[in-house]
């Protein structure tokens, strides 16, 4: 666990250096090094992965990996990862007209309403 926080610490600090391709190579380590019960962690990483992807202007993997981390905030209702991702849709509307990036936001815009109805 210890090396996925580590890797985490890093990725965030090369993201905010702006060298995103390193930070989102950084996230996939992590989120590889978690522990299998370590859901909702590995959602916020995959989260932050997908913003890495924007800033390596990559957004068909940003999108992609996008995916995967609004699963996870279906399936644990995490309201942290949500925010990531609501990050993650606004920088990604420079993009519409790619296949992946329209699969994400309809699929996050489908999801908000849901989450916001769950008690």
């Amino acid at each position: 666990m210890d090396d996925a926080y580590i890797n985490v610490h890093r990725a965030r600090g090369l993201y905010a250096l702006g060298q995103h391709q390193q930070a989102a190579e950084d996230f996939r380590t992590a989120i590889v090094d978690l522990p299998a019960g370590y859901h909702r962690d590995k959602g916020v990483y995959l989260a932050q992965e997908s913003l890495a992807h924007v800033g390596a202007r990559e957004p068909e993997d940003a999108a992609q990996v996008g995916l995967h981390a609004l699963q996870v905030a279906e399936s644990t209702a995490s309201a942290r990862i949500m925010t990531e991702l609501a990050g993650l849709d606004t920088q990604l509307e420079r993009w519409p007209k790619i296949p992946a990036v329209a699969e994400f936001r309809q699929a996050f815009d489908a999801l908000v309403p849901r989450q916001a109805q769950d008690p």
